[in-house]
């Protein structure tokens, strides 16, 4: 799944995530061509301090881990 907008102020926006960046890889299993629903459900699961790992892969190709932490909500 490639990213295609990063709110401010979320998990994957203090995680430094990138528009562009790929979700190749979710609690250490990869996830090729993961579906957006499925990814957005698992991210509006997260509670306060909960920890999502993921692997992406960026526009460059390189590959690097990913941890977003849930936040409290307003």
């Amino acid at each position: 799944m490639v990213i295609n907008r990063i709110d401010e102020d979320t998990p994957a926006s203090r995680a430094r995530m990138k528009v562009g960046d790929q979700i190749v890889e979710y609690g250490g299993a990869r996830i090729p061509g993961a579906l957006a629903d499925q990814v957005t459900a698992i991210h509006n699961a997260l509670k306060p301090g909960d920890v999502l790992k993921l692997k992406v892969v960026d526009a460059t190709g390189a590959e690097r881990a990913v941890e977003l932490v849930g936040l409290e909500q307003p």
